[in-house]
């Protein structure tokens, strides 16, 4: 038999993993361009926090600060505007120092050890 029409080539697990590793590469690689004096931080966020039942968009992120991702329940969810954030979840945060005092503030946590620093 001949090939199916409209093949165009075969990937191998291999290359697509080598493509993959490539790419995250090169966004781990600006990221630390970008994080001189920066680190990302995870914080759960508490019952009674002024986030509790807020969307992302209408949250109040301080200046120095970026929403990375929510952990709810053991899924990961990529935080959209319209994501509503509960107690409970566990959130990472890219937090300047200068954004560090007022990301606390916000979340109504205690301090927030680094997760991960860039020198």
């Amino acid at each position: 038999m001949g090939s199916p029409a409209g093949l165009a080539g075969i990937l191998s697990t291999g290359d697509v993993m080598t493509a993959y590793r490539r790419a995250l590469a090169a966004n781990v690689r600006r990221v630390r361009a970008v994080a001189s004096s920066g680190a990302l931080v995870e914080a759960d966020l508490p019952v009674g926090s002024p986030l509790d039942g807020v969307t992302v968009a209408a949250a109040g992120w301080p200046r120095d600060t970026v929403l990375v991702s929510i952990n709810r329940d053991g899924r990961t969810i990529v935080p959209r505007g319209d994501a509503v954030l509960r107690a409970g979840d566990r959130l990472t945060v890219f937090s300047t120092d200068a954004g560090r005092a007022p990301l606390e503030g916000l979340l109504g946590a205690p301090p927030i050890p680094p997760l991960v620093t860039e020198a």
